[in-house]
């Protein structure tokens, strides 16, 4: 490609087009060069809901405070505190690029005070950069895999990029690193987790696999921060390997108790609601499965869901192959006399555990004694799936 451009941005989320129009908007020619697919672009960018921002009710002071309590207080300060500051300042540059945000829902805690939430999500945050993006002349290329950099005295030249399937070259007098990190790496992920790492599912892109970073790090840049750091959630086993979203997500942890492969509990399932609890148990669930490597794979810390419980539950029949199904799929997997003798004693026990009184959860599971199996399968089900107590999880990034 014998054109020329000001500004070569690698990568296509929000970190990506933020630099990209704030380099066209001072007057330079920019390309952004996207790995995925058109319809796959933005990276994780494409799976976010919302950003935490300084508002009205919640100071910086605050927000500072959650940032230590989540890390352990094993963070940059002056770098957390200039994201604090201006985080008013960024949603206003957002809104000025066609970002459109929303009130919270109703019954999300105190999220509404603390959380600016994009209205359609990180697909509609996404198009509107895209279509600013457009407008302003900035070219974009998909499916363009950078292979190479071309650097001369640790200044940049160019770059072979994988277009298509086809090596070119393109040359630009800024080279802009936007393109993620690597969790979608399963190789360098056991560099450092160790072979536990082939346990970990990735709820986010699949095309995060950290080339632009290692072609930086082996042309002598400085890293920095810890490899094991990361953003981990708990989610649900039976999601993809890749790209399950948010959806996958268990919120319901500290409603219940976690038991590993030997039942034992490990954490404090109650120790706090928000924000330390969703933004901690992945990295518990990736540790958990560090330390029991006789279970690399299929592995659940509730996969032993009948041993926690048996003293106050009898078990119904043998426990299926697989380690990853909700106590659900194990009924399901049970013949027609076991499985109705497992829903009986669920109906009995799961509410006495959870609530001292009678409940409307234990009326609705009461009223399903006289419906047939599949109607029964169908209420039950979801029920099971929205309560989340007996959901398989596994670690996520």
């Amino acid at each position: 490609m014998n054109e020329a451009y000001d500004v070569m941005v690698a990568g296509g989320g929000n970190a990506a087009l933020c630099a990209a129009l704030t380099a066209a908007e001072q007057g330079a020619r920019v390309i952004i060069l996207e790995s995925a697919p058109r319809d796959f672009r933005g990276g994780n960018s494409r799976h976010t809901r919302n950003m935490r921002s300084v508002m009205a009710e919640y100071s910086p002071d605050e927000y500072f405070n959650d940032l230590l309590r989540v890390t352990g207080g094993q963070t940059d300060e002056a770098l957390a505190k200039l994201a604090i500051e201006s985080s008013p300042e960024a949603m206003e540059w957002m809104r000025a690029h066609g970002v459109r945000f929303q009130p919270a829902l109703e019954g999300t805690m105190q999220l509404g005070r603390t959380n600016a939430f994009f209205l359609g999500g990180g697909k509609a945050l996404l198009n509107s950069y895209y279509k600013v993006a457009e407008a302003r002349g900035i070219r974009v290329l998909y499916n363009a895999e950078v292979t190479d950099l071309n650097l001369t005295s640790g200044i940049f030249e160019s770059a072979t990029v994988r277009l298509d399937g086809e090596p070119t070259e393109i040359r630009a007098r800024a080279f802009v690193a936007a393109s993620g990190g690597f969790e979608a790496n399963l190789g360098w992920l056991k560099e450092a987790w160790g072979e536990c790492a082939e346990n970990f599912l990735i709820r986010g892109t699949p095309y995060n696999k950290g080339k632009v970073l290692r072609l930086l790090l082996d042309a002598g840049a400085e890293s920095a921060g810890d490899p094991v750091q990361c953003h981990a959630v708990a989610i649900d086993a039976r999601a993809p390997k890749f790209d399950g979203g948010i959806v996958t997500r268990l919120d319901s942890l500290p409603l219940g108790i976690v038991v590993n492969n030997a039942g034992e509990r490990f954490y404090d399932e109650g120790e706090d609601l928000w924000p330390k609890r969703y933004a901690i148990w992945g990295r518990l669930v990736g540790a958990t499965v560090s330390r029991t490597p006789s279970t690399a794979r299929g592995w659940s810390p509730v996969s032993h869901w009948s041993t926690a419980t048996s003293r106050v539950m009898p078990a119904f029949g043998r426990r299926p192959a697989t380690r990853t199904v909700s106590i659900w799929g194990r009924c399901r997997a049970m013949s027609p006399v076991k499985r109705t003798a497992s829903i009986t004693a669920m109906r009995w026990w799961v509410p006495r555990m959870l609530f001292p009184t009678p409940t409307p959860t234990e009326r609705y599971f009461g009223r399903t004694e006289s419906l047939s199996t599949s109607t029964r399968r169908r209420i039950m089900g979801p029920g099971i799936c929205r309560m989340r107590w007996a959901s398989t999880i596994k670690a996520s990034w």
